[in-house]
């Protein structure tokens, strides 16, 4: 006979070990759990959407009565949870969750908490090599955001990889630096005629987009701020923005001598002739681009603007050696490009990187 070595409980099984008196050998088997009513808890638990009695059982799945909250006046008549009990909000106005975790589905941010005008949000910071949670970052459950009107720079949603929907308030003048870096999920971006300004990587890495609109109000565009956006391939600019116009995912300057990046760049591809900059990180991490044709008109390529262009192997210019010789190219323009030459209209010129 066996000897039980683990009894079965409610929410695990249980364990017979039976051992041969002869060699010694083991063998196993398992006893079903306990076959006994789930138990829950009377109090309720929440999160931003609904109310449920969780299981004490544990059977942490099991829940009870989950359903919508019923809100009258910012309170569940149902639960009695309480929005304005979910936020943290300084004397200045900054908010951030009291609970990230709380976040779930579309969350609309507050624009009065317990009296005080809500005027910006918290960020994450990054401290002896690990991120310090605050704010909106890491909010894996979100997958939504209404911004309040009261806010004019946005910041701070880092890596909510599950975020879809962003609804930007029309009192928005500027998205800070690396906002929403690695927001997988986003695939669209529509931004207020308000915009002026989209900081240094606001939505770098985030790999699903593939279509945003910029209004007539920007005006500055930072590096970086598609970079790795690697299926953005429609990016629309307003016909009557004085500083930005847009063709085939290339984003420029008006007058299309600037290009500030091309972050779906991909096979083989050919400049326009009359741009004469390449702004920094415009190709960065585009490893499927194979190839690229280059006008002689181009004088400065930017910092590591073909950085990790992994799979680039050929890059012509068409105007001459010397021309490429005396061309500006900044520090790490084509770090981890497999390309050893550039050919130009009368030869080939060797390059390091």
């Amino acid at each position: 006979s066996g000897t039980v070595t683990r009894e079965a409980e409610h929410a695990s099984e249980g364990v017979i070990t039976y051992t041969c008196i002869v060699c010694g050998a083991t063998r196993f088997e398992s006893i079903p759990e306990l076959d006994t009513p789930h138990t829950y808890s009377d109090k309720w638990s929440w999160d931003t959407q609904y109310h449920w009695h969780a299981s004490t059982c544990g059977h942490e799945n099991e829940t009870k009565d989950k359903a919508e909250h019923e809100m009258i006046n910012d309170v569940c008549s149902v639960c009695g949870y309480d929005y304005a009990d979910m936020w943290i909000v300084s004397d200045q106005g900054r908010i951030r969750p009291k609970d990230s975790s709380l976040l779930t589905g579309m969350v609309a941010i507050p624009s009065i908490v317990n009296g005080i005008v809500v005027k910006g949000l918290y960020g994450t910071f990054f401290v002896a090599e690990k991120y310090l949670r605050l704010g909106f970052a890491f909010c894996d459950g979100m997958t939504g955001v209404i911004i309040p009107d009261t806010i004019i720079n946005v910041h701070g949603f880092y890596y909510c990889k599950n975020l879809v929907d962003v609804v930007f308030p029309d009192s928005m003048k500027k998205i800070e630096v690396y906002s929403f870096i690695n927001c997988s999920s986003i695939i669209e971006i529509s931004f207020p005629s308000s915009l002026r300004e989209l900081r240094e990587g606001a939505f770098y890495g985030c790999t699903g987009l593939t279509r945003v609109s910029l209004p007539a109000s920007l005006s500055l565009i930072e590096p970086r701020v598609f970079s790795l956006c690697k299926n953005l391939t429609d990016i629309d600019v307003a016909p009557e923005n004085q500083c930005f116009s847009s063709d085939g995912g290339m984003l420029f300057n008006k007058d299309r001598t600037y290009l500030y990046l091309f972050p779906s760049a991909s096979g083989s591809i050919k400049l326009p002739d009359g741009l004469i900059m390449i702004n920094a990180y415009a190709f960065e991490s585009c490893n499927t681009l194979e190839s690229i044709i280059i006008p002689g008109s181009v004088s400065d390529i930017g910092y590591a603007a073909f950085i990790d262009c992994s799979s680039l192997t050929e890059i012509t210019f068409t105007g001459t050696k010397e021309q490429w010789n005396t061309m500006t190219r900044h520090d790490i323009w084509n770090r981890s490009v497999p390309a050893t030459s550039v050919h130009c209209s009368d030869g080939d010129v060797a390059i390091k990187n």
